[in-house]
């Protein structure tokens, strides 16, 4: 499976922590954890995340939309700039 954003948007959870870092001037960090207790396939799902799953991208969101998606650094200012 792919998410339909830029390439930059295939960012793991320690770039995006930093590029929230950059972006508030504070201090956001990523702190990886041990996968919880699971039963049935959520053990898979998350080896499946870990392993960079959807870091992919594709051309869904200009096909859909006519526009080209925004990256993760662009896509989170505007949402940022609401508190």
């Amino acid at each position: 499976m792919a998410s339909a954003g830029p390439e930059s948007s295939t960012l793991t959870a320690g770039k995006m922590s930093q590029i929230l870092s950059d972006k508030t001037g504070s201090a956001v960090s990523y702190n990886a954890l041990p996968p919880p207790e699971g039963e049935g396939d959520y053990p898979s799902l998350w080896a499946f995340l870990r392993g960079g799953g959807f870091a992919k991208s594709t051309g869904v969101v200009k096909s859909v939309t006519g526009s080209e998606p925004l990256d993760f650094a662009d896509w989170v200012v505007p949402l940022l700039a609401k508190d």
